[in-house]
């Protein structure tokens, strides 16, 4: 577990999980989201070969100190041959938006990344339009690289979007 402030971090655990499917079938990512998202079953068979965390990606749990979940964060492998993991993350209740949960779990998984794994880099790909996103990730040290246009599709927009490449190297 992670702590800082009024943000945790845990490991998901099995009875997590239809309430995290729920949020994800209400769509409680929000628009931005780029991936399908994974029915009961999925998510019940993915915990089980190994907790949402191995050496090729994790998910947590972000939640606040009250044991309410707030929201996830991921990590994955997004390059095979560099040494590099990109970072994702929701806050799923738009009324715990705009309350640091996003900026603190993006802050403490990005120290224990780079003090438990010999990864260089972490990336994040924003959508351009997702300003409170863009703040987060300014506000923990990444660093704008690029535009990667029309990167994705977005469901619930109709339309496809361009993301915003952002970087924090070791030591930075």
């Amino acid at each position: 577990m992670l702590e800082s402030g009024a943000t945790r971090l845990r490991l998901l655990r099995e009875e997590d999980v239809p309430a995290l499917a729920a949020c994800l079938a209400a769509g409680a990512t929000g628009p931005y989201y780029p991936g399908d998202f994974e029915s009961v079953q999925e998510l019940k068979t993915r915990f089980a070969t190994d907790g949402f965390w191995s050496e090729r990606d994790g998910r947590l749990l972000i939640e606040n100190l009250e044991g309410r979940m707030v929201g996830w964060i991921f990590h994955f492998r997004n390059h095979p041959f560099m040494d590099s993991r990109e970072l994702a993350y929701f806050v799923f209740d738009p009324a715990m938006r705009n309350r640091g949960h996003a900026t603190a779990a993006l802050r403490l998984l990005t120290s224990h990344l780079f003090n438990t794994l010999p990864v260089h880099r972490l990336e994040l790909t924003i959508a351009t339009e997702n300003e409170s996103s863009l703040r987060v990730a300014e506000k923990v040290g990444y660093r704008r690289e690029g535009i990667l246009r029309q990167a994705w599709y977005s469901p619930a927009l109709g339309r496809r979007l361009d993301g915003c490449r952002y970087a924090l190297l070791r030591g930075e």
